[in-house]
């Protein structure tokens, strides 16, 4: 495990798929498998609309259809401020500050991002980017 210090408290997180809980993996894997599909931000709608542009022009109007879908998915979460791309992060959290972190479920990991709110974004990413390649 490996132990970050975010907003003065204490987050030890999985630093490898090996020593994770079947629980955690699945939700790890989860959020990540949204987040290349749906997206988790504002960029990502940029790209669904790329994706329909060709669709459109190909005329595959079933994958634009799906893309679309996507694409409102996408909006859908951002405006409810939920992140797959975080909700993956919150997956690996084992404790903080020493207490075990025993509700995986989608709220629970909401609360637990709401508790950790002032970490970075680039600090997530290169932890995500990190255990990617480990």
């Amino acid at each position: 495990m490996k132990a970050l210090v975010i907003n003065k408290k204490i987050v030890k997180v999985y630093d490898s798929i090996d020593e994770m809980p079947i629980i955690n993996f699945q939700k790890y894997n989860k959020y990540l498998l949204i987040d290349s599909g749906i997206g988790s931000d504002a960029d990502d709608i940029d790209a669904h609309i790329a994706h329909i542009a060709r669709y459109i022009k190909n005329n595959d109007t079933k994958k634009a259809l799906q893309e679309l879908q996507n694409m409102r998915q996408n909006m859908h979460m951002i405006n409810s401020e939920i992140s797959p791309r975080y909700l993956a992060f919150a997956a690996l959290i084992h404790s903080i500050d020493g207490k075990e972190v025993n509700d995986l479920s989608d709220d629970g990991l909401k609360a637990m991002l709401t508790e950790l709110k002032k970490i970075k974004h680039s600090r997530v990413m290169d932890f995500l980017i990190w255990l990617k390649k480990k």
